[in-house]
């Protein structure tokens, strides 16, 4: 646990971009909202991995994600439920069930059509909050941090100098 949490704040303290941290969030929100390991969730993390996304905190998000998981997922299932007993949308979800490839998704499960809805919905929201938030951090408190006569007392040490050439840094 301590090894994410340090994962994730060198994540936060790289040089990678924000959107990419936010990506990440948003792409563990389809898995880790996911009962189960569905084949959109293998699909989402070949995604994560071709793309320059951060894995930590892909990672870390998805179980935090799969906590919330639990608690909503009776929420899921309503919205499932709503809306594949949508007379209107009956056509498609027949349409869809004859192909194999959504038959494999299992979309006409209702905690998993209603936990993919909500990702769907949450995506945008939750992609520019997390920029925000991470923006947020680098301009405010990774800079109040660097600022502290602890840090720069610690960054200033042999052993910091030593761990820093070790792991890579500058």
């Amino acid at each position: 646990m301590l090894t994410q949490i340090a994962s994730l704040i060198e994540a936060l303290n790289s040089d990678e971009e924000p959107w990419q941290i936010s990506l990440a969030v948003v792409f563990a929100a389809f898995v880790g909202l996911m009962p189960t390991m569905a084949l959109h969730s293998v699909i989402l993390i070949f995604i994560v991995l071709l793309l320059n996304i951060n894995f930590s905190v892909f990672t870390i998000f998805v179980a935090l994600f799969a906590i919330a998981s639990y608690v909503l997922d009776p929420l899921f299932n309503s919205i499932g439920l709503m809306l594949l007993n949508n007379a209107s949308l009956e056509g498609l979800w027949t349409a869809m069930y004859n192909t194999t490839f959504w038959r494999l998704i299992h979309f006409n499960n209702s905690i998993i059509m209603g936990s993919f809805f909500t990702s769907l919905i949450l995506s945008l929201p939750l992609f520019f909050i997390s920029q925000w938030a991470v923006k947020n951090y680098r301009d405010h408190i990774l800079a109040r941090l660097n600022g502290m006569g602890l840090v720069k007392m610690i960054k200033a040490s042999k052993v910091y100098t030593l761990y820093s050439k070790v792991k890579g840094g500058n």
